[in-house]
């Protein structure tokens, strides 16, 4: 009972994020960037927040259980439109 618990938090180290940010943003610059992009950024975080307001305003629901709904609906949309993009 002297001993209080501790938590211990990891940050990681800046190097090592630095390093896998430069990774991520060098595959993603070799990639094409047209105007589709941002609109897709942008209608999926629209659509993220509109569906989050709906279902804690509207519905009732949760927060938590709202934000993993919302989730779900971004990522349909999401690979909804990368399919259209590969046709």
């Amino acid at each position: 009972m002297g001993e209080e618990d501790h938590w211990v938090i990891r940050i990681p180290k800046p190097k090592r994020v630095l390093r896998a940010l430069s990774k991520a943003l060098k595959a993603f610059a070799g990639s094409q960037i047209t105007l589709d992009i941002p609109l897709v950024v942008f209608t999926s975080g629209l659509l993220a927040v509109v569906s989050f307001l709906l279902f804690t305003l509207a519905l009732k629901i949760p927060d938590l259980v709202s934000l993993v709904f919302s989730a779900v609906l971004v990522v349909i949309y999401l690979v909804s439109v990368l399919s259209q993009f590969k046709r």
